[in-house]
């Protein structure tokens, strides 16, 4: 697993929020993807943003988008600017979870609380796609 340091500058997220297991997350991208096919909107970038776990283990997720209209049935999360450990997922989807965990045990870092986030980048060029998980760090 390739991995990398970052610093961004902050930016918002916008998209449809889940909360409960990661076997319902795909329902939440399938909204998302219906809004942007019914709105006409074409990007390469997608952001699944893992916000937190409550008291009763529930995830809370948002999958969106940098460039979606800010709708009433939409939801927003800032991505904190600073410094991120980034990590190139191998074996597409099922490699997030293993990639996650890799960086988790890493000891040569220091994370900061703030939302860990995956990049899904679909470059119209590419025949292939790439997803990165992004943990922040101090």
């Amino acid at each position: 697993m390739k991995t990398r340091i970052e610093t961004i500058e902050g930016f918002w997220v916008i998209g449809y929020k889940h909360v409960g297991t990661t076997a319902e997350i795909p329902r939440i991208w399938d909204k998302l993807n219906a809004t942007l096919k019914i709105d006409n909107i074409s990007v390469d970038t997608f952001y699944g943003v893992c916000i937190d776990f409550d008291r009763e283990g529930k995830l809370h997720y948002l999958a969106g988008i940098q460039d979606l209209v800010d709708r009433s049935d939409v939801e927003k999360i800032k991505i904190e600017s600073g410094r991120y450990i980034v990590a190139t997922v191998e074996n597409g989807i099922p490699g997030i979870k293993p990639a996650f965990q890799a960086l988790h045990e890493k000891t040569d870092v220091q994370f900061r609380f703030a939302p860990n986030f995956e990049k899904y980048l679909y470059p119209a060029s590419a025949t292939d796609h790439v997803i990165e998980v992004w943990m922040p760090i101090k």
